[in-house]
């Protein structure tokens, strides 16, 4: 009692305090009480007589946190009179706190999982909480039922996602797996089973209030629907497949598997009878899909979990059904509630709604898959690419527009969503169209043709957007900076996949669409330089030509994602199966080589522009001028080159002969774009190295080059032949970035490593290393170590002139020999100069040479 007294004071001292001292005195007596080392007994005895909430929830968070401490200690009649003091606390819920009940809820449920994890085994704790979960779905009182699903709820939490370390009763992640695997075996259905009881309690309440006349549930009803639609939500997530990794000891990083919930797919064991009867047939999913139509005609409390429950529905693995026509057949009965959700009847719904119709439908593609998708009715088929192809588009125009305060609609998050469904579904067309069965062959033709209107509009759609971004640009209006890099990646990369379905239609549409902008600026350009010669004035700050540019920038990324998927690593990617695949009559007339002729064009007018002035500032030709166009054009020849240069003879012989004439190794368009590839982007190192991302990209180029078709002979080895290469060696020190600067130091020294002759790979090195040496030399002398950024710049010259060395094992002694004679008089100045300034601590302790911190160049 004494110890009450303290606490409860403590506590309102806490609540009450007005300086910071009251607050640290209050803290301090608390803390004293939690690190208690044996407080079970006192926290019940408080929690018997004490009436204030905070020192309740302060009393049930130490008793959850001793409980781990204590439980070998505590006799089972011991742990029975403390559930029983739980659960009755809870009885009396009307008059708890919500954050005090919430913490019984997890007390009891800790108190559970530790009884699961007795020798005996016989789970008491767990299957007294489910009886008086029952008996809480009988009770009269209908203020009670909703704390029967939290109650089971509390378990499933506990069970699947467990919180670590003391916070759940200090138990191990070891531990937690086994608890999770017995609750999972013995426990798991019955809960859900439960959750199904109420939900048929309350689905006919729901059906009598929809009628007209009939009152709407009562706030009661409501939250216990709530809560039951909730339990069955978080269920239907638990990961079953996850069993055998939280079983084993390599999971995790620390060597223990952590179990969790929110599992995207509901795989249940395909053995088990019992979850297959509950969810295979069409009971619960017509019990829901009523429910989502009578809350979405009268209230929406309770709506936004119905949706959840229909998603996780949708979700249902296919080894739960006997065989693809049952799984087809559930599909369409789920296809109604997603298009309800969509608004397909033309009735405006909500943005929440639209999203979570959006994750129901893409989840009912993903998991069907277009082998099963191929089995539903024509007119569901037809239905369901009719949905998929409205949803989408409305979705991408809602992620291009802004509503009054710059924010994004809500219906964009739908547009990431749905992509991923055309892309599963369009990933299994290669094999559908192989078929000869009529049925097939007509699904497969309009889904090509769904396919690409949504590209088609997408296509035209973002056009618009970035013609409209120039117009705000130019009026300097504040806008939006752009999607992510990456998410940027991620959407071209899945709006290829789509217009790779009619790959015909895909090229024609952007050709054109180039031919016709490139046309444009190239009428600029002329109009230009005509009036550059005659001295009159022409519009350099056209919003026109901004609009023009932005266009042509969007483009250059269709063309290039439509061409080449990206590399990943150092791997080559291997020239898409549409494009290889493609059946022409003349090398010319394939898809990839139509679309690099469109890049080719842009980047002869760039460079044009480019060349027509000593400065790109001082040009006629200034405004046509985009560094971010240069960039992109960079960047598209980059991932073209990557795929389609001087492919493999051996496999490129076989799967894509017209590519291989058009671009191997010994064919005139190879050495062709090889020679373009190189001398755009020397051209932009040498005119635009002001512009660093440009020069980066420019150096990327350059670098990807030497390494193409490493180590089979590729286009390394006719670099140093070119004569624009060696323009590379002439270019300013400090003229690009360090970064750049290793780039294209490791590009040289690959081309001069791959000449055939040992006397022309010596001079070719030589001349690589001798200017690095020069200038490592003139760095690290006494005078130049005192200017800033020096120590820098060398650091940079060293990492290339390492990188020289590791990559290059040709290298004859002799210029070994001179690069040690040369680094060594570098290095003794440089101590002089660091050395006796780091015995007065004028500087820190280390010199950062290396990203480690470490001396290791030294």
């Amino acid at each position: 009692m004494e110890a009450l007294a303290q606490l409860e004071q403590a506590c309102h001292a806490f609540l009450q305090a007005q300086s910071q001292e009251q607050r640290s005195a209050a803290e301090a007596t608390l803390m004293s009480f939690r690190t208690m080392s044996r407080p079970v007994a006192m926290c019940q005895h408080i929690l018997q007589h004490s009436s204030l909430p905070y020192a309740q929830l302060f009393v049930l968070t130490t008793l959850r946190e001793g409980l781990g401490r204590e439980w070998a200690e505590l006799s089972q009649p011991q742990r029975d009179a403390m559930q029983q003091q739980l659960l009755d606390m809870l009885m009396r819920a009307h008059g708890l706190e919500p954050y005090v009940c919430g913490a019984v809820l997890q007390l009891l449920a800790v108190h559970a999982k530790h009884d699961a994890l007795n020798p005996t085994g016989n789970d008491g704790a767990t299957k007294a909480i489910m009886r008086q979960a029952q008996q809480l779905v009988h009770s009269p009182d209908v203020a009670r039922k909703p704390l029967a699903a939290q109650l089971l709820l509390a378990l499933v939490h506990e069970f699947g996602a467990p919180t670590g370390g003391v916070a759940s009763g200090g138990l191990s992640w070891a531990s937690h797996a086994r608890a999770r695997t017995r609750f999972q075996l013995y426990h798991l259905l019955d809960v859900f089973r439960l959750g199904l009881h109420q939900l048929e309690s309350l689905s006919h309440a729901c059906a009598a209030f929809a009628s007209p006349g009939v009152p709407s549930l009562n706030a009661e009803q409501l939250e216990w629907l709530r809560q039951t639609l909730l339990l069955l939500t978080t269920t239907l997530s638990w990961d079953f497949d996850g069993l055998a990794e939280a079983m084993s000891v390599q999971g995790s990083a620390d060597g223990e598997a952590r179990p969790g919930l929110n599992a995207t797919v509901v795989r249940p064991p395909h053995d088990d009878s019992g979850w297959k009867q509950l969810l295979s047939g069409h009971g619960l999913a017509a019990c829901v899909m009523g429910l989502a139509e009578a809350l979405s005609q009268s209230q929406s409390e309770g709506a936004h979990e119905v949706r959840q429950l229909l998603i996780q529905l949708a979700s249902v693995s296919p080894r739960i059904f006997n065989g693809g026509q049952a799984h087809a057949e559930y599909i369409q009965l789920l296809l109604q509630a997603a298009a309800h959700l969509l608004g397909s009847d033309g009735c405006q719904r909500q943005a929440a709604e639209f999203v979570d119709g959006a994750t129901m439908l893409q989840r009912l593609v993903c998991s069907g898959g277009l082998e099963v998708l191929l089995l539903l009715s024509a007119d569901h088929f037809a239905a369901l690419l009719q949905l998929l192809q409205h949803a989408t588009v409305a979705s991408l125009h809602a992620s291009l527009t802004r509503d009054a305060n710059g924010d994004t609609p809500v219906q964009a998050e739908a547009y990431d969503v749905l992509m991923e469904s055309w892309v599963s579904i369009l990933t299994g067309m290669r094999e559908a169209r192989r078929t000869d069965v009529a049925h097939v062959k007509d699904a497969v033709l309009q889904l090509e043709m769904a396919a690409w209107r949504v590209y088609e509009a997408s296509a035209q759609a973002k056009l618009q957007a970035a013609a409209r971004l120039a117009a705000a640009l130019a009026s300097d209006e504040i806008v939006d900076e752009g999607e992510e890099d990456d998410t940027d990646e991620e959407r071209h990369n899945a709006l290829a996949v789509l217009g790779r379905a009619r790959l015909s239609e895909a090229v024609a549409l952007l050709a054109g669409a180039v031919d016709e902008r490139a046309a444009r600026l190239r009428a600029f350009c002329e109009h230009a330089i005509t009036s550059a010669s005659s001295g009159s004035a022409h519009g350099t700050g056209d919003a026109g030509l901004e609009a023009l540019l932005e266009e042509l920038d969007l483009l250059v990324q269709f063309v290039a994602h439509l061409a080449a998927d990206k590399s990943e690593g150092a791997d080559c990617p291997a020239p898409p199966v549409e494009i290889a695949s493609h059946a022409s009559a003349r090398p010319e007339d394939q898809p990839a080589h139509v679309l690099l002729e469109r890049i080719v064009q842009l980047l002869q007018l760039q460079l044009h522009a480019l060349l027509a002035a000593p400065h790109p500032s001082a040009s006629p030709l200034a405004a046509a001028l985009s560094p971010a166009l240069g960039l992109r054009l960079l960047w598209s020849l980059r991932r073209f080159t990557c795929t389609y240069l001087m492919p493999d003879e051996a496999s490129a012989s076989v799967l894509s002969p017209p590519l291989l004439q058009l671009w191997g190794r010994d064919t005139p368009g190879g050495q062709a774009l090889l020679s373009l590839s190189v001398e755009a982007a020397i051209r932009y190192l040498e005119r635009w190295s002001s512009e660093p991302e440009l020069t980066l990209e420019s150096a990327s180029l350059l670098a990807d080059l030497a390494r193409l078709r490493s180590p089979r002979p590729g286009p390394a080895m006719l670099l140093a032949s070119l004569p624009s290469w060696g323009r590379l060696l002439c270019l300013p020190p400090r003229s690009v970035q360090p970064r750049a600067e290793r780039l294209l130091s490791e590009a040289c020294c690959r081309a001069a490593t791959s000449l055939p002759d040992s006397s022309q790979r010596q001079t070719a090195l030589r001349d690589v290393c001798t200017p690095l040496l020069e200038r490592l030399r003139a760095l690290l002398g006494a005078q130049s170590l005192a200017q800033p950024n020096a120590i820098h710049e060398a650091r940079a010259v060293c990492s290339c002139l390492r990188g020289l060395v590791c990559a290059t094992s040709p290298l004859s002694a002799s210029l070994l020999l001179e690069m040690v004679g040369w680094c060594l008089p570098a290095l003794a100045s440089m101590l002089e100069v660091y050395a006796p300034a780091q015995e007065q601590n004028s500087l820190p302790a280390t010199i950062p040479l290396h990203r480690d911190g470490s001396h290791r160049y030294l």
